[in-house]
């Protein structure tokens, strides 16, 4: 099934649009849907995607234009952005899969996140609390349709995670726990940053804009970490980093454009990912995060 659906960056509404079977999204189909709001008077600012098929191709003219102009549009420009959860568990993927080569050629690799589990799991546990008790196998394994789950990368990639491994340097290399406490930490802070529910909160989990100085540096720091460090043997930046690189830049002038033109300051980041489909397809709320 296909589904598209637009909501309001800022008004409590969302709709479906465009609904069909057997069809996959093509950028003809997504024009005429753009085309179609601007015609009954919605002004589309963002468009978001996961990464299949055509929106990888979508996402690299958008990288090197970083603004789409829609002809039919009078060249008002459209930011794309892909999905920030399905982008984090991507994330959780290569790490767990290859590790991460970061710029200056060290590893960040999961060996400090089994040391990790086995030592919070352990009935010999030396550590009464523990400030990831979320951990479990669970986390590592990520079998099957655990791969999918939303909640097992969030909880793994957070910030009582990095806050653990810098604390208790698990394993036999405390240097490489604290670096992996550092890439954990910086794409924690980002995804707070990207999936912001109410318009204050801690600086970073916060409304987009309402500590600007604070969230950008985090997106600045994901956006160098996405472009310097390579997964594994890979030679080249994978899918996932150029989608989280594009989707910094296009928040941050989104952000702008948003503020100049209509004298907005703030986004509320979780309304440019998927989440709404998510429910539309999962109307149970305990299932939300499953995918």
């Amino acid at each position: 099934m296909q589904v598209a659906m637009v909501r309001g960056i800022y008004g409590k509404w969302k709709v479906p649009i465009y609904l069909n079977f057997d069809q996959k999204m093509t950028p003809e189909i997504l024009m005429d849907i753009i085309k179609k709001m601007h015609e009954a008077g919605y002004l589309i600012k963002a468009a978001c995607s996961d990464m299949g098929g055509w929106n990888q191709e979508t996402l690299e003219f958008h990288m090197k234009s970083l603004g789409y102009h829609i002809p039919l549009t009078q060249m008002k420009r459209i930011f794309f952005l892909a999905d920030a959860p399905h982008c984090l568990k991507l994330t959780r993927n290569w790490l767990l899969d290859t590790g991460f080569v970061l710029s200056d050629g060290s590893i960040a690799d999961k060996k400090p996140l089994e040391a990790l589990v086995k030592l919070v799991s352990s009935p010999q546990n030396p550590l009464e609390v523990t400030s990831c008790y979320k951990l479990t196998e669970a986390h590592m394994k990520c079998e099957k349709t655990s791969r999918q789950s939303v909640r097992l990368a969030a909880q793994l990639l957070s910030h009582s995670t990095a806050v653990a491994l810098q604390r208790y340097l698990p394993g036999d290399d405390p240097e490489a726990a604290l670096r992996l406490s550092k890439v954990i930490g910086t794409i924690n802070s980002w995804f707070d940053v990207f999936n912001s529910y109410i318009l204050y909160s801690t600086p970073l989990k916060s409304a987009y804009g309402t500590h600007l100085v604070e969230q950008d540096k985090c997106l600045d720091d994901m956006y160098h970490l996405m472009s310097t460090m390579h997964c594994g043997e890979k030679k080249f930046l994978q899918v996932f980093q150029k989608a989280i690189m594009i989707s910094i830049k296009s928040l941050q002038m989104l952000r702008v454009e948003l503020e100049l033109r209509f004298e907005k300051k703030f986004i509320l980041t979780h309304r440019l990912n998927q989440d709404l489909l998510e429910i539309f397809f999962w109307p149970n709320p305990n299932k939300r995060w499953t995918s």
